[in-house]
């Protein structure tokens, strides 16, 4: 359990895969851009905190990161240099999102579910199917 497969590397045969989400989406943070912490934004972090199925927390984040590039062209393009930048990496991080919600498709294969979990302070996400009641 100390280095598990990440998502992205090869399924075949493997029962969980570590999920970190800075291998698949780039960073959004405002202030990474030299804005302040007043410009709309969101943290991808944040949708994988508790436990649930992996692609409904994807598809979620997926149309969160949509709405949120929308909004940004929308009201705030053209404003600086600094703004055209941000916008260009949350569109950026848009378009990346859809391409973890394919991995995690990939990985759930055949089952019900893709749950997520936290072992050791690093995110699971493990193929798994209802329980079968006595």
């Amino acid at each position: 359990m100390d280095n598990p497969p990440r998502v992205g590397d090869p399924v075949e045969g493997q029962p969980f895969f570590a999920l970190y989400l800075s291998d698949h989406l780039p960073d959004i943070n405002p202030t990474n851009f030299n804005l302040g912490d007043d410009v709309p934004s969101l943290d991808p972090n944040y949708y994988f905190i508790t436990s649930g199925d992996a692609i409904n927390k994807a598809h979620k984040l997926q149309d969160d990161l949509w709405a949120l590039a929308g909004n940004l062209k929308s009201n705030y393009k053209g404003r600086s240099k600094k703004f055209d930048k941000y916008i260009k990496a949350v569109w950026s991080c848009a378009g990346f999102s859809r391409s973890l919600v394919n991995k995690l498709y990939k990985i759930k294969g055949e089952h019900c579910f893709l749950e997520t979990e936290w072992r050791n302070k690093i995110l699971i996400v493990l193929p798994k199917d209802p329980r079968a009641r006595p």
